[in-house]
């Protein structure tokens, strides 16, 4: 569903269809930082480009945004509904 951004100057992985969704980095003991995303911005941009329901945007949100795994830089989204 989302494309990463393979190019990142600053060693995060993104996805550019979230973007304004993005807080920053969250730093972990010992690994590199991550991506961190709003997971309210996602849901609302997620049913506004996507135009579907709020229960359809969480659905897309759990089966398909949150099964991404791209290993240690895998980004994270923080609980702020």
């Amino acid at each position: 569903m989302f494309d990463v951004d393979e190019d990142y100057s600053d060693g995060l992985l993104k996805y550019p269809e979230i973007e304004k969704a993005f807080i920053g980095p969250v730093e972990r003991h010992g690994r590199a930082p991550v991506a961190c995303y709003s997971k309210r911005d996602t849901l609302d941009i997620i049913q506004k480009n996507f135009r579907q329901t709020a229960v359809q945007a969480m659905e897309t949100y759990e089966f398909s945004v949150l099964q991404l795994d791209h290993g240690e830089a895998t980004p994270v989204f923080l609980d702020d509904i």
